[in-house]
């Protein structure tokens, strides 16, 4: 019988230069992207250089896109491969089978790999059930890619599409320039990614998100101490929400203060619903100098965030003879100038209580 010689399959290696190619291309699109990012997008002339941005960044992310595209499409192409590959083998061995009957041979389908079998039917075929497993395996694995990479990339928060329709909105601020002013209850920043950031505000209206670049952030930040409790006066362009101008103020008082109380046995009593105040603690004061349960580097004696109620005996806060005040303290904690969160303030936010330890009892005032 002649023998059947089977090519193996070489790499082209204009495959090969076509995908390190196409990696090469989303590397330098990606470092791009950043380059493009204005110093500041607050200002009159915020929109040109947003527009300039916004359009050089989609522009970058298209190679991204059908990168990843192109990998969700190859667990499929595997499998149809497969299933391709299967069906002319089984073809051809329909084919051989025919060929060595009418050579008054027979082929035995539970005696492979004798020695006048073929080379490549010297190994078992492969099973329907592995080919099914493996098209499941790979039927998730393109799920998973186009759910973990592709939907984001096309989603109208932060995705493609949002970036489109910002482009859009610039393009028509451009045109009319109309502006809308805004005062906001509450501010925060979202962390700076790739170079941009938003800041959130809060009024009675709902939330708006306006775009701010990562040099933004950090300048208005250093306007105010909190970052917890801070009003704005926005003024930004209607369609596109490029800030205009911004103007951020400390809203220390806006706290309500509240109501303490304490009984004969030394337990402190603070209202129950405090979420909104963040932070809070007690503060001791024995003739005017601060006592801690813990001496450490804050201006508090002991946290009242979890339990409504301390006892100042209990925490070691009244061992000594004196004049003690008490009162409840809301805490801020700022950054640094190296943007470590270690600066602790306080602002009292309740009433005091008074009162004197005198030969370790209470006496009258």
């Amino acid at each position: 019988m002649e023998k059947i010689k089977i090519k193996r399959h070489k790499t082209d290696p204009k495959t090969t230069f076509i995908v390190i190619a196409m990696f090469a291309v989303v590397f330098i699109s990606e470092f791009l992207k950043t380059r493009f990012i204005p110093d500041t997008l607050i200002g009159e002339s915020a929109l040109e250089e947003a527009k300039t941005w916004i359009i050089a960044d989609i522009l970058c992310s298209v190679p991204l896109i059908l990168l990843i595209m192109a990998a969700c499409f190859i667990p499929v192409g595997a499998v149809v491969t497969l299933a391709v590959l299967r069906i002319k083998s089984n073809r051809l061995m329909r084919d051989l089978q025919s060929v060595m009957q009418e050579a008054d041979m027979t082929l035995d389908e539970n005696d492979k790999g004798t020695v006048s079998d073929p080379p490549f039917m010297r190994k078992r075929r492969s099973s329907g059930i592995a080919l099914g497993l493996l098209a499941v395996m790979m039927l998730i694995l393109t799920v998973s890619l186009v759910s973990e990479s592709l939907i984001p990339l096309f989603k109208d928060n932060g995705g493609i599409v949002s970036r489109i329709k910002l482009a859009v909105c610039i393009s028509d601020d451009l045109e009319d320039r109309v502006t809308e002013t805004e005062d906001f209850e509450n501010v925060m920043f979202s962390s700076v990614k790739g170079g941009v950031s938003h800041m959130v505000c809060r009024n009675s209206g709902g939330d708006k998100r306006f775009i701010l670049s990562g040099n933004d952030v950090y300048s208005l930040r250093e306007q105010y101490r909190s970052y917890e409790r801070v009003t704005a006066h926005v003024e930004y362009y209607k369609n596109s929400k490029i800030i205009k101008s911004v103007e951020l103020s400390e809203d220390i008082c806006s706290y309500p203060q509240v109501s303490i109380s304490m009984d004969d046995s030394w337990e402190l009593y603070r209202p129950e619903n405090m979420e909104d105040y963040g932070r809070i603690a007690w503060v001791v004061l024995r003739d005017g100098v601060l006592v801690q349960k813990n001496p450490d580097d804050i201006p508090y004696s002991v946290n009242a965030d979890h339990y409504v109620s301390t006892n100042l005996e209990e925490d070691r806060l009244i061992r000594e003879d004196g004049s003690y005040e008490v009162y409840l303290v809301k805490v801020i904690v700022t950054p640094d100038e190296e943007g470590l969160y270690r600066n602790v303030s306080v602002f009292k936010i309740s009433n005091s209580i008074t009162f004197v330890i005198k030969d370790g009892e209470k006496a009258d005032q």
